[in-house]
C-alpha cells in the first residue's frame, strides 16, 4: 500500500513496516516480487512499545496519536533510551522496560512522550542505516501508521541524510487490507 501513487520507486528499494503488529525492514526488488526480511525488531513491535507506554501514562487505546498530541511543545527530553541490537535487528522491550521505570519513579508525561519517540526513531535509524550499508540500496520506503508520526519523521530526515527517503500516505498504510486489496489488483491486471 506505501508503493500505491510512488510510480518512480526504483526496481531495488528497501520497506519498512512500522506499526502496532510488526517492525520489519524489507529488501524489495519489484521485478518478480521478491521481498526479503533483513531487519527490525526481535521482539516486541515499535507500535506496541508506543502503545504500552501510552496505556500506563492514562492514555486510551491506541495510544500514539494522543501521545504526539501530549508532547507538543516539549523540546528535549533526558528520556531516550536505548537497548540491545544487533546490526539491522534489534529489541524494543528494554525500550519498555526502561519508560516503565521511569513512569513509576515519576517522570514528566510529556517528556517521557518525546522520549519514546525519539527512542523507536532512533533504533529505526540505526537499523536502517546498517541496510543501506549492507545492501547499497538508499531508497528507503517508510509504512505503518508508527510512521505517520511528525516527530519520528523529523528524525528519520535529520539522521539519514544522504539516503531517498519516501513515506507512504498514512491512510493507504494503517490497515493491512488496502495493500492486500491493492496486491490483488496488480495480480489481477497481469494476467490479462
Amino acid at each position: 500500500a506505501a508503493e500505491f501513487g510512488k510510480s518512480d520507486l526504483p526496481e531495488n528499494y528497501l520497506a519498512l513496516h512500522v506499526s502496532g503488529g510488526t517492525t520489519e525492514i524489507l529488501k524489495v526488488e519489484k521485478a518478480g516480487y521478491r521481498i526479503e526480511t533483513i531487519g527490525g525488531t526481535k521482539d516486541i513491535s515499535a507500535g506496541q512499545t508506543i502503545d504500552r507506554i501510552g496505556v500506563a501514562l492514562g492514555l486510551p487505546f491506541p495510544a500514539g496519536p494522543h501521545l504526539e498530541r501530549l508532547c507538543e511543545g516539549v523540546t528535549d527530553t533526558p528520556y531516550v533510551f536505548s537497548s540491545k541490537g544487533m546490526g539491522a535487528y534489534f529489541s524494543l522491550s528494554g525500550v519498555e522496560s526502561a519508560a516503565q521505570r521511569a513512569i513509576k519513579a515519576g517522570a514528566d508525561p510529556k517528556e517521557l512522550a518525546l522520549g519514546i519517540f525519539k527512542s523507536v526513531a532512533r533504533h529505526l535509524v540505526r537499523s536502517v542505516r546498517h541496510c543501506v550499508e549492507e545492501t547499497g540500496i538508499s531508497t528507503v520506503l517508510f509504512s505503518g501508521g508508527v510512521c505517520s508520526n511528525q516527530i519520528i519523521r523529523s528524525v528519520i530526515y535529520n539522521k539519514l541524510k544522504g539516503c531517498d527517503i519516501r513515506f507512504g500516505e498514512p491512510r493507504l498504510c494503517s490497515d493491512n487490507a488496502v495493500g492486500v486489496a491493492l496486491l490483488t489488483r496488480e495480480a489481477a491486471c497481469s494476467e490479462n
